[in-house]
Protein backbone atom coordinates (compact mmCIF):
# COMPACT_ATOMS: atom_id res chain seq x y z
CA UNK A 1 0.00 0.00 0.00
CA UNK A 2 1.52 2.87 -1.21
CA UNK A 3 -0.58 5.89 0.60
CA UNK A 4 -3.08 5.50 2.85
CA UNK A 5 -4.93 8.61 1.45
CA UNK A 6 -5.20 7.02 -2.12
CA UNK A 7 -5.60 3.87 -0.82
CA UNK A 8 -8.60 5.11 1.28
CA UNK A 9 -10.03 6.79 -1.74
CA UNK A 10 -9.44 3.87 -4.18
CA UNK A 11 -10.26 0.81 -1.63
CA UNK A 12 -12.14 -1.80 -2.34
CA UNK A 13 -12.86 -0.09 -6.07
CA UNK A 14 -14.25 -2.14 -8.53
CA UNK A 15 -17.78 -0.76 -10.08
CA UNK A 16 -19.75 2.37 -10.53
CA UNK A 17 -23.79 2.74 -10.46
CA UNK A 18 -24.02 4.00 -14.35
CA UNK A 19 -23.19 1.51 -17.12
CA UNK A 20 -22.31 1.12 -20.27
CA UNK A 21 -25.53 1.00 -22.46
CA UNK A 22 -25.05 -2.96 -24.26
CA UNK A 23 -23.30 -2.21 -26.78
CA UNK A 24 -19.32 -1.03 -27.59
CA UNK A 25 -17.75 2.35 -28.68
CA UNK A 26 -14.91 2.43 -31.46
CA UNK A 27 -12.54 4.87 -30.90
CA UNK A 28 -14.06 7.27 -32.61
CA UNK A 29 -17.44 7.17 -30.74
CA UNK A 30 -19.83 5.69 -33.23
CA UNK A 31 -21.84 2.60 -31.58
CA UNK A 32 -21.62 -0.76 -32.77
CA UNK A 33 -24.79 -2.74 -33.32
CA UNK A 34 -25.04 -5.55 -30.20
CA UNK A 35 -24.27 -9.11 -31.06
CA UNK A 36 -20.91 -10.52 -32.53
CA UNK A 37 -21.08 -11.75 -36.23
CA UNK A 38 -21.88 -15.03 -35.13
CA UNK A 39 -25.15 -13.91 -32.83
CA UNK A 40 -23.86 -15.84 -30.40
CA UNK A 41 -23.37 -15.03 -26.81
CA UNK A 42 -22.92 -11.75 -25.65
CA UNK A 43 -20.78 -8.83 -27.40
CA UNK A 44 -17.94 -7.71 -24.96
CA UNK A 45 -16.45 -4.21 -25.78
CA UNK A 46 -14.55 -3.89 -29.42
CA UNK A 47 -11.51 -4.39 -29.17
CA UNK A 48 -11.17 -2.25 -32.95
CA UNK A 49 -10.74 0.56 -34.34
CA UNK A 50 -7.66 3.20 -33.64
CA UNK A 51 -4.48 1.37 -32.12
CA UNK A 52 -4.65 2.21 -27.79
CA UNK A 53 -1.80 1.48 -25.25
CA UNK A 54 -4.43 1.51 -22.23
CA UNK A 55 -2.83 3.36 -18.95
CA UNK A 56 -4.30 2.24 -16.64
CA UNK A 57 -4.87 4.90 -13.40
CA UNK A 58 -6.56 4.09 -10.14
CA UNK A 59 -10.47 4.90 -9.85
CA UNK A 60 -11.30 8.35 -8.56
CA UNK A 61 -14.46 6.92 -6.01
CA UNK A 62 -14.14 4.43 -3.35
CA UNK A 63 -16.84 1.30 -3.93
CA UNK A 64 -17.44 -1.00 -1.57
CA UNK A 65 -18.42 -4.78 -1.52
CA UNK A 66 -22.02 -4.73 0.69
CA UNK A 67 -22.64 -7.20 2.51
CA UNK A 68 -19.30 -8.90 2.12
CA UNK A 69 -20.67 -12.74 1.41
CA UNK A 70 -21.00 -15.09 4.62
CA UNK A 71 -18.20 -17.52 4.56
CA UNK A 72 -15.74 -14.76 2.71
CA UNK A 73 -12.97 -11.73 5.05
CA UNK A 74 -11.94 -8.82 3.30
CA UNK A 75 -8.32 -8.81 4.58
CA UNK A 76 -6.60 -6.52 2.10
CA UNK A 77 -7.15 -3.35 0.38
CA UNK A 78 -4.64 -1.88 -1.99
CA UNK A 79 -4.02 0.63 -4.83
CA UNK A 80 -0.64 -0.71 -5.99
CA UNK A 81 -1.09 -0.28 -9.81
CA UNK A 82 1.49 -3.01 -9.88
CA UNK A 83 1.09 -5.12 -7.66
CA UNK A 84 0.77 -8.88 -8.82
CA UNK A 85 1.63 -7.70 -12.38
CA UNK A 86 5.19 -8.83 -12.23
CA UNK A 87 5.38 -5.69 -14.47
CA UNK A 88 4.30 -7.50 -17.68
CA UNK A 89 2.97 -5.79 -20.63
CA UNK A 90 1.19 -7.24 -23.54
CA UNK A 91 -0.56 -6.32 -26.86
CA UNK A 92 -3.76 -7.97 -27.77
CA UNK A 93 -4.25 -9.23 -31.74
CA UNK A 94 -7.31 -10.00 -33.93
CA UNK A 95 -9.85 -9.58 -36.23
CA UNK A 96 -11.00 -5.66 -35.84
CA UNK A 97 -14.20 -6.44 -38.28
CA UNK A 98 -15.40 -8.32 -35.37
CA UNK A 99 -18.16 -6.80 -33.09
CA UNK A 100 -17.04 -9.14 -30.44
CA UNK A 101 -12.98 -9.48 -30.62
CA UNK A 102 -12.68 -12.09 -28.76
CA UNK A 103 -15.42 -14.13 -30.82
CA UNK A 104 -12.63 -14.26 -33.22
CA UNK A 105 -9.06 -16.02 -33.56
CA UNK A 106 -6.68 -14.03 -31.38
CA UNK A 107 -3.42 -13.74 -30.49
CA UNK A 108 -1.94 -12.40 -27.36
CA UNK A 109 2.29 -11.19 -26.98
CA UNK A 110 3.18 -9.58 -24.06
CA UNK A 111 5.90 -10.53 -21.76
CA UNK A 112 5.87 -12.19 -18.21
CA UNK A 113 7.33 -13.06 -15.06
CA UNK A 114 6.32 -16.59 -15.12
CA UNK A 115 5.38 -18.93 -16.96
CA UNK A 116 1.91 -18.58 -18.96
CA UNK A 117 -0.75 -19.44 -21.33
CA UNK A 118 -3.90 -18.71 -22.77
CA UNK A 119 -6.75 -19.63 -24.91
CA UNK A 120 -8.29 -23.20 -24.87
CA UNK A 121 -7.52 -26.23 -23.07
CA UNK A 122 -5.32 -28.28 -25.07
CA UNK A 123 -7.62 -31.04 -27.09
CA UNK A 124 -10.60 -29.51 -25.64
CA UNK A 125 -13.70 -27.05 -27.20
CA UNK A 126 -12.15 -24.56 -29.25
CA UNK A 127 -8.27 -25.98 -29.62
CA UNK A 128 -7.23 -26.18 -33.20
CA UNK A 129 -3.56 -27.51 -34.01
CA UNK A 130 -1.20 -25.26 -36.53
CA UNK A 131 0.58 -27.27 -39.05
CA UNK A 132 3.92 -24.66 -39.80
CA UNK A 133 5.20 -27.96 -42.26
CA UNK A 134 8.38 -27.97 -41.11
CA UNK A 135 9.35 -24.75 -43.16
CA UNK A 136 8.38 -20.88 -41.93
CA UNK A 137 5.28 -19.19 -41.41
CA UNK A 138 4.40 -15.47 -40.47
CA UNK A 139 0.92 -13.64 -40.22
CA UNK A 140 0.03 -9.94 -40.16
CA UNK A 141 -2.68 -9.58 -37.99
CA UNK A 142 -3.86 -5.80 -37.02
CA UNK A 143 -2.99 -4.49 -33.53
CA UNK A 144 -6.05 -3.73 -31.08
CA UNK A 145 -4.73 -3.14 -27.64
CA UNK A 146 -2.05 -3.30 -25.60
CA UNK A 147 -1.73 -3.10 -22.32
CA UNK A 148 1.13 -2.07 -20.12
CA UNK A 149 1.22 -3.28 -16.72
CA UNK A 150 -2.27 -4.23 -17.18
CA UNK A 151 -1.59 -7.55 -19.08
CA UNK A 152 -4.32 -9.63 -17.37
CA UNK A 153 -7.12 -10.18 -14.71
CA UNK A 154 -6.41 -10.64 -11.01
CA UNK A 155 -3.84 -8.42 -8.44
CA UNK A 156 -3.56 -5.69 -10.38
CA UNK A 157 -5.22 -2.04 -9.97
CA UNK A 158 -7.00 -0.97 -6.65
CA UNK A 159 -9.01 -3.44 -5.06
CA UNK A 160 -9.02 -6.41 -2.27
CA UNK A 161 -8.23 -9.02 -1.41
CA UNK A 162 -10.84 -11.90 0.09
CA UNK A 163 -10.46 -15.42 2.31
CA UNK A 164 -12.46 -18.10 3.17
CA UNK A 165 -12.50 -21.10 4.81
CA UNK A 166 -13.19 -22.62 1.12
CA UNK A 167 -11.48 -20.12 -0.60
CA UNK A 168 -8.12 -19.61 -0.84
CA UNK A 169 -7.82 -16.12 -2.43
CA UNK A 170 -10.27 -14.11 -4.20
CA UNK A 171 -9.19 -10.55 -6.27
CA UNK A 172 -11.51 -7.48 -6.97
CA UNK A 173 -9.33 -5.49 -9.29
CA UNK A 174 -9.96 -2.54 -10.89
CA UNK A 175 -8.14 0.61 -13.30
CA UNK A 176 -9.91 2.90 -14.85
CA UNK A 177 -9.48 2.61 -18.58
CA UNK A 178 -10.47 2.08 -22.12
CA UNK A 179 -13.18 -0.27 -21.88
CA UNK A 180 -11.20 -1.82 -24.59
CA UNK A 181 -8.82 -3.11 -22.19
CA UNK A 182 -11.35 -5.53 -21.14
CA UNK A 183 -10.78 -7.74 -24.37
CA UNK A 184 -7.19 -8.48 -23.41
CA UNK A 185 -8.30 -9.18 -19.75
CA UNK A 186 -10.72 -11.59 -21.00
CA UNK A 187 -8.25 -13.34 -23.33
CA UNK A 188 -7.50 -14.83 -20.13
CA UNK A 189 -11.11 -16.47 -19.69
CA UNK A 190 -11.95 -19.28 -20.88
CA UNK A 191 -15.29 -18.00 -22.68
CA UNK A 192 -15.45 -18.31 -26.40
CA UNK A 193 -18.38 -16.19 -26.56
CA UNK A 194 -19.29 -13.84 -24.25
CA UNK A 195 -21.09 -13.60 -20.83
CA UNK A 196 -23.61 -11.22 -18.71
CA UNK A 197 -21.76 -9.64 -15.68
CA UNK A 198 -24.23 -7.32 -13.50
CA UNK A 199 -26.09 -7.21 -17.24
CA UNK A 200 -23.07 -5.87 -18.52
CA UNK A 201 -21.42 -7.86 -21.46
CA UNK A 202 -17.97 -9.21 -19.97
CA UNK A 203 -16.40 -12.37 -19.73
CA UNK A 204 -16.35 -15.31 -17.13
CA UNK A 205 -15.16 -18.67 -17.14
CA UNK A 206 -11.82 -20.75 -15.48
CA UNK A 207 -8.66 -18.30 -15.58
CA UNK A 208 -6.20 -19.77 -17.70
CA UNK A 209 -2.50 -18.98 -17.07
CA UNK A 210 -2.84 -18.85 -13.38
CA UNK A 211 -0.69 -20.11 -10.54
CA UNK A 212 -3.06 -21.30 -8.17
CA UNK A 213 -1.96 -25.06 -8.32
CA UNK A 214 -4.20 -27.56 -7.33
CA UNK A 215 -7.05 -25.00 -6.91
CA UNK A 216 -8.72 -23.49 -9.79
CA UNK A 217 -9.24 -20.79 -10.63
CA UNK A 218 -11.99 -18.84 -12.05
CA UNK A 219 -13.02 -15.14 -13.43
CA UNK A 220 -15.08 -12.22 -14.38
CA UNK A 221 -14.06 -9.27 -16.29
CA UNK A 222 -16.04 -6.88 -17.44
CA UNK A 223 -16.17 -2.64 -18.37
CA UNK A 224 -18.66 -0.30 -16.37
CA UNK A 225 -18.53 3.51 -16.39
CA UNK A 226 -15.31 3.82 -17.80
CA UNK A 227 -13.84 1.40 -15.49
CA UNK A 228 -12.25 -2.09 -16.78
CA UNK A 229 -12.51 -4.40 -13.62
CA UNK A 230 -11.66 -7.97 -12.89
CA UNK A 231 -13.08 -10.78 -10.23
CA UNK A 232 -10.77 -13.63 -9.14
CA UNK A 233 -11.34 -16.27 -7.27
CA UNK A 234 -9.17 -19.80 -6.02
CA UNK A 235 -11.56 -22.19 -4.52
CA UNK A 236 -15.00 -21.07 -3.35
CA UNK A 237 -17.92 -21.43 -6.43
CA UNK A 238 -19.01 -19.65 -8.76
CA UNK A 239 -22.04 -18.53 -6.89
CA UNK A 240 -19.83 -17.55 -4.08
CA UNK A 241 -17.98 -15.37 -6.88
CA UNK A 242 -21.26 -13.98 -8.63
CA UNK A 243 -22.09 -13.22 -5.22
CA UNK A 244 -19.29 -10.66 -4.45
CA UNK A 245 -19.79 -9.27 -8.36
CA UNK A 246 -23.11 -8.47 -7.22
CA UNK A 247 -23.16 -7.00 -4.20
CA UNK A 248 -20.26 -4.40 -5.08
CA UNK A 249 -21.52 -0.53 -4.57
CA UNK A 250 -20.68 2.87 -4.73
CA UNK A 251 -19.73 3.61 -1.50
CA UNK A 252 -18.66 7.12 0.50
CA UNK A 253 -14.84 7.77 1.85
CA UNK A 254 -16.28 7.24 5.32
CA UNK A 255 -17.35 3.83 4.75
CA UNK A 256 -13.45 3.36 3.00
CA UNK A 257 -11.97 4.43 6.35
CA UNK A 258 -13.95 2.48 8.51
CA UNK A 259 -13.31 -0.84 6.65
CA UNK A 260 -9.41 0.19 6.08
CA UNK A 261 -9.60 1.22 10.32
CA UNK A 262 -11.55 -2.29 10.55
CA UNK A 263 -8.53 -4.68 8.89
CA UNK A 264 -5.79 -2.74 10.42
CA UNK A 265 -7.36 -2.89 14.01
CA UNK A 266 -8.28 -6.45 13.68
CA UNK A 267 -6.50 -9.39 14.90
CA UNK A 268 -5.89 -11.61 11.81
CA UNK A 269 -7.58 -14.67 11.77
CA UNK A 270 -6.77 -18.39 10.96
CA UNK A 271 -8.05 -17.84 7.38
CA UNK A 272 -5.30 -15.10 6.57
CA UNK A 273 -3.19 -16.65 9.19
CA UNK A 274 0.19 -18.28 7.36
CA UNK A 275 0.96 -20.12 10.38
CA UNK A 276 -1.42 -23.21 10.91
CA UNK A 277 -4.18 -22.43 13.03
CA UNK A 278 -6.09 -25.64 14.24
CA UNK A 279 -5.06 -25.42 18.03
CA UNK A 280 -2.26 -23.69 19.83
CA UNK A 281 -2.97 -20.40 18.16
CA UNK A 282 -3.14 -16.90 19.03
CA UNK A 283 -3.39 -13.60 17.54
CA UNK A 284 -3.10 -9.52 17.78
CA UNK A 285 -2.08 -5.93 17.11
CA UNK A 286 0.19 -4.19 18.29
CA UNK A 287 0.60 -0.53 17.25
CA UNK A 288 1.51 -1.09 13.50
CA UNK A 289 1.81 -4.92 13.48
CA UNK A 290 -0.75 -7.53 12.76
CA UNK A 291 1.04 -11.08 14.44
CA UNK A 292 -0.32 -14.22 14.81
CA UNK A 293 1.72 -17.11 16.61
CA UNK A 294 1.11 -21.17 16.79
CA UNK A 295 2.72 -23.71 18.44
CA UNK A 296 1.40 -27.54 18.63
CA UNK A 297 3.04 -31.22 18.61
CA UNK A 298 5.07 -32.12 15.97
CA UNK A 299 3.61 -35.67 14.76
CA UNK A 300 6.84 -36.26 12.51
CA UNK A 301 9.69 -35.05 15.38
CA UNK A 302 11.37 -38.75 16.67
CA UNK A 303 12.24 -36.74 19.63
CA UNK A 304 8.59 -35.39 20.81
CA UNK A 305 9.56 -31.69 19.66
CA UNK A 306 6.63 -28.98 19.38
CA UNK A 307 6.88 -27.11 16.06
CA UNK A 308 6.52 -23.18 16.22
CA UNK A 309 5.51 -20.09 14.10
CA UNK A 310 5.32 -16.84 13.96
CA UNK A 311 4.34 -13.94 11.87
CA UNK A 312 3.63 -10.41 11.31
CA UNK A 313 1.32 -9.59 8.45
CA UNK A 314 2.00 -5.97 8.13
CA UNK A 315 5.55 -6.61 7.25
CA UNK A 316 5.19 -9.95 5.79
CA UNK A 317 7.85 -11.10 7.82
CA UNK A 318 7.82 -14.91 9.85
CA UNK A 319 9.97 -17.80 10.53
CA UNK A 320 9.69 -20.74 12.45
CA UNK A 321 11.56 -23.55 14.93
CA UNK A 322 11.30 -26.29 16.79
CA UNK A 323 10.98 -26.31 20.61
CA UNK A 324 11.29 -29.07 23.70
CA UNK A 325 8.73 -29.14 25.64
CA UNK A 326 9.46 -28.51 29.43
CA UNK A 327 8.47 -30.32 32.25
CA UNK A 328 4.78 -30.32 32.58
CA UNK A 329 4.23 -27.02 35.09
CA UNK A 330 7.17 -25.08 33.59
CA UNK A 331 6.95 -22.34 30.95
CA UNK A 332 8.00 -22.51 27.31
CA UNK A 333 9.24 -19.47 26.01
CA UNK A 334 9.87 -18.70 22.03
CA UNK A 335 10.90 -15.54 20.65
CA UNK A 336 13.32 -15.06 17.82
CA UNK A 337 14.14 -11.18 17.71
CA UNK A 338 11.36 -10.26 15.76
CA UNK A 339 9.16 -8.78 17.89
CA UNK A 340 6.85 -11.81 18.69
CA UNK A 341 7.00 -13.92 21.47
CA UNK A 342 5.40 -16.45 22.64
CA UNK A 343 4.84 -20.41 24.17
CA UNK A 344 3.16 -22.53 26.40
CA UNK A 345 1.85 -21.78 30.16
CA UNK A 346 1.35 -24.60 32.65
CA UNK A 347 -1.99 -25.97 33.61
CA UNK A 348 -4.05 -23.65 35.54
CA UNK A 349 -2.70 -20.60 34.12
CA UNK A 350 -5.34 -17.29 33.53
CA UNK A 351 -3.31 -14.65 32.72
CA UNK A 352 0.45 -14.41 31.19
CA UNK A 353 2.03 -10.99 31.04
CA UNK A 354 5.29 -10.19 29.30
CA UNK A 355 7.46 -7.66 31.15
CA UNK A 356 9.82 -5.80 28.23
CA UNK A 357 13.13 -4.13 28.83
CA UNK A 358 11.83 -0.61 29.30
CA UNK A 359 9.59 -1.75 31.74
CA UNK A 360 5.99 -1.59 30.60
CA UNK A 361 4.13 -4.97 31.13
CA UNK A 362 2.04 -6.31 28.44
CA UNK A 363 -1.01 -8.31 28.52
CA UNK A 364 -0.33 -11.90 26.45
CA UNK A 365 -2.96 -13.22 24.29
CA UNK A 366 -4.05 -16.96 25.55
CA UNK A 367 -5.39 -19.49 23.56
CA UNK A 368 -8.24 -22.25 25.02
CA UNK A 369 -5.82 -25.16 24.68
CA UNK A 370 -2.29 -25.98 24.27
CA UNK A 371 0.05 -29.06 23.18
CA UNK A 372 -0.95 -31.38 26.63
CA UNK A 373 -3.77 -31.27 28.57
CA UNK A 374 -4.34 -27.94 30.52
CA UNK A 375 -1.84 -26.52 29.11
CA UNK A 376 -2.58 -22.65 27.47
CA UNK A 377 -0.48 -21.58 24.19
CA UNK A 378 0.07 -17.78 24.23
CA UNK A 379 1.51 -14.78 22.80
CA UNK A 380 2.00 -11.04 22.34
CA UNK A 381 4.29 -8.39 20.38
CA UNK A 382 6.99 -6.58 21.69
CA UNK A 383 7.27 -3.40 19.88
CA UNK A 384 10.97 -2.75 21.55
CA UNK A 385 12.56 -5.64 20.50
CA UNK A 386 15.11 -6.53 19.71
CA UNK A 387 17.22 -3.22 20.16
CA UNK A 388 20.09 -2.77 17.79
CA UNK A 389 23.14 -5.72 18.07
CA UNK A 390 21.23 -8.53 20.50
CA UNK A 391 17.80 -9.52 21.90
CA UNK A 392 16.27 -7.37 24.37
CA UNK A 393 15.90 -9.26 27.76
CA UNK A 394 11.87 -9.92 28.84
CA UNK A 395 9.99 -11.76 31.44
CA UNK A 396 7.50 -13.93 31.31
CA UNK A 397 5.20 -14.52 34.47
CA UNK A 398 1.83 -17.27 34.43
CA UNK A 399 -0.79 -16.55 37.11
CA UNK A 400 -3.67 -18.56 37.96
CA UNK A 401 -7.38 -17.27 38.45
CA UNK A 402 -6.37 -16.11 42.27
CA UNK A 403 -3.18 -13.86 40.91
CA UNK A 404 -0.79 -16.42 42.72
CA UNK A 405 2.53 -16.91 40.45
CA UNK A 406 2.21 -20.07 38.75
CA UNK A 407 5.96 -19.87 36.71
CA UNK A 408 8.11 -17.03 35.53
CA UNK A 409 11.22 -16.60 33.19
CA UNK A 410 13.49 -14.37 31.98
CA UNK A 411 14.95 -14.06 28.61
Amino acid sequence: MTSITRARTALLAAVLVASLAGCADTADGEAVAPGSVAGVGTPRPWAGGEELVVDPLPPATPVVLDPVPDGLLVTNASDDLTSGSGGGCATLYGDPALTDTLDGPVLLVGSSSGSAHGGPTPGGAGAREVDLGGGRTGTVIPDLVAGCPADGPGGLGSGMVLQGPTVSWATVSVVRADPRLAALWGFWLTDPTGTSVRGLPGSAGALTGAGGGDVAARGRVWAEDGLVLSAVMYGGGDDLLDEVVRNLRVGTVAEADALEEEIRNRPPTGVESPCPSDSGFVSGVEGASRWVFHLAPNPHSGWGEWSACQFDLTSGSGSGGSVMPPPLGELAVQGWGSGIVGGVAPPGTARVTVTAADGSTLEAVLAADGPRPGERVWGTFIPLFPPPGGIAPFTVTAYDAAGAVLASQSR
